[in-house]
């Protein structure tokens, strides 16, 4: 657990704060010459990173809590479209480079631990923000046997080879090595909360 959690704070909190500290010391040097909308995109950057750092923390400690212990599920009848909009709320402030449509049916109800679904529902965002093209889509509908939700974005796709990487630390074929060969923490999340 040691080791896997300081690969997790290696990369998903010392990362971004390594390039906020860029980001910010750069646009500090330039203010006086940048024109008003470079800085409103760094601006942008920096929140964006911020709110991704502050995310990842909040769930690397809900992570550390659940080590080695039965993760609480409270399961609640909720208005799923509702705790998809709470979600989506928390990324608002990419919506200059980044499109956010909430596809869930209205009036939907399912029983879900509200908490645990926002947490998986926030690294899907996260992640499918992160590689968008310009645009993230949440859909949701029943199936005969459960209600799925879909996070869709269009960027440009996982390859071939980091799905099957993805799919074989699923399924327990494959175990994470070092920082770099491991999935982020997201993805971990999803995994033990799903």
């Amino acid at each position: 657990v040691k080791d896997r959690l300081i690969s997790v704070l290696s990369h998903d909190i010392v990362s971004p704060l390594r390039f906020i500290s860029r980001v910010a010391t750069r646009t500090l040097r330039s203010a006086r010459s940048e024109q008003p909308e470079v800085l409103r995109h760094t601006l942008a950057e920096i929140s964006t990173s911020s709110e991704k750092l502050y995310a990842n923390a909040s769930n690397i400690l809900e992570w550390i809590r659940n080590q080695g212990g039965e993760i609480a599920v409270i399961p609640a009848e909720v208005e799923i479209r509702v705790l998809t909009e709470e979600v989506l709320a928390q990324f608002q402030q990419h919506a200059s480079t980044v499109r956010f449509i909430n596809e869930v049916p209205p009036h939907d109800h399912v029983w879900v631990d509200p908490r645990l679904f926002g947490i998986v529902l926030q690294n899907l965002v996260a992640n499918a923000a992160g590689h968008a093209g310009g645009l993230v889509t949440v859909e949701g509908g029943r199936s005969p046997a459960a209600y799925r939700i879909t996070v869709k974005d269009n960027g440009p796709g996982i390859s071939a080879s980091a799905q099957a990487r993805l799919n074989a630390l699923r399924e327990g074929a494959a175990e994470v090595r070092t920082a770099t060969d491991r999935p982020g923490l997201g993805y971990m999340i999803c995994l033990l909360y799903t």
